[in-house]
């Protein structure tokens, strides 16, 4: 099911136990799709290991085994020009003589950039050893002998469950804004929310052309790319710290990003900052989909006065002595904060 998810034997599993509703699904089945690599991949996923040896289970572009990503992802180019796009390792070389060598087939001759990005996959696999005559291998991490059992994955989720929570998580519920903003926040952190990026992973598009980002068209629609590093969202962050009067330079991860957006442990202070960010990262994807659905222009300024309307609005419904009106908010939002 993980890498021959249109096969037969496949294709009757599915039909047999999945009834066409997630909710009403089997938690068995659940687990089987996430350790498939279906969306909200979790402890399974933690837990299984492959060894590369001769590349003769491991597809080249499609799976993460370089150490460097997955290669269709970082060389999506030459992804499209390759003529093996569903190739083994072992089918992207030779063995001359106990040394292998890269051998890779094109629908046309490399040529321009394209030289210098092979050139770049070249030096990135410089580092892999392959073992000819072996076989690739799946092992369990939690057991010593690498074999899976029940006892050891429950021993896993023992230990994970003991995982203290993730302080980010409480400053975003904290925050004045709407549960289902809070949760979107949430799944944004997780990197879990249906970008393009996310989409061409599960065959939902099949072109990385049409996973381009819609703001910037020079990137893939990453989460992390929408919201905080394409030059649409850079102005938009940019925009709402100069509306607060704050100089800083912003980090491109999203847990960085947030924290940014506080005042050290003063959690008031920190309550109305962090619905600031929940309403850029909130609007600049309602923009995003008003651009993919609607085909809306994407406008900075309009942009910033939703940020700064909403975010008015959040507070002013969740704090009940918050007494600012809409012109005092535009006009000093930190100190309207600061009286919280």
């Amino acid at each position: 099911m993980r890498f021959a998810p249109n096969s037969l034997w496949c294709r009757v599993v599915s039909a047999i136990y999945s009834n066409g509703s997630c909710t009403k699904e089997s938690a068995w089945w659940k687990d089987v799709k996430v350790a498939c690599g279906g969306e909200g991949e979790g402890w399974f996923q933690e837990g299984i290991l492959k060894h590369v040896r001769a590349g003769n289970a491991t597809k080249f572009w499609l799976e993460d085994w370089s150490g460097v990503g997955i290669l269709r992802e970082r060389y999506f180019r030459l992804y499209n020009l390759s003529r093996l796009k569903g190739a083994f390792i072992s089918d992207c070389g030779v063995w001359v003589q106990g040394v292998w060598n890269w051998k890779f087939e094109w629908r046309r001759p490399i040529v321009g950039r394209e030289v210098l990005w092979l050139q770049n996959l070249i030096s990135d696999l410089a580092g892999v050893r392959l073992v000819e005559n072996s076989m690739d291998k799946w092992t369990w991490s939690p057991s010593p002998d690498g074999v899976y059992s029940v006892n050891s994955s429950y021993s896993f989720l023992q230990v994970a469950d003991l995982a203290p929570p993730n302080p980010i998580f409480n400053l975003i519920w904290h925050a004045a804004a709407p549960s289902s903003v809070v949760a979107f926040a949430r799944r944004c952190i997780l990197d879990r929310i249906p970008c393009f990026e996310s989409l061409l992973k599960r065959h939902v598009i099949s072109s990385y052309d049409a996973a381009v980002c819609l703001f910037c068209q020079k990137d893939i629609e990453t989460s992390f790319h929408l919201l905080f590093s394409c030059t649409f969202a850079l102005d938009v962050w940019y925009g709402c710290l100069n509306w607060l009067g704050i100089s800083s330079a912003l980090p491109m991860e999203p847990r960085a990003h947030l924290l940014q957006f506080r005042f050290g442990s003063y959690t008031s202070h920190n309550q109305g900052l962090m619905t600031i960010w929940l309403a850029g990262i909130w609007t600049l994807w309602l923009s995003r989909n008003a651009k993919v659905f609607r085909q809306e222009e994407a406008i900075v300024t309009n942009a910033l006065e939703l940020i700064k309307l909403r975010s008015w609005q959040w507070i002013r419904t969740k704090i009940t002595t918050f007494g600012y009106s809409i012109f005092e908010w535009y006009s000093n939002p930190l100190l309207c904060i600061q009286c919280m």
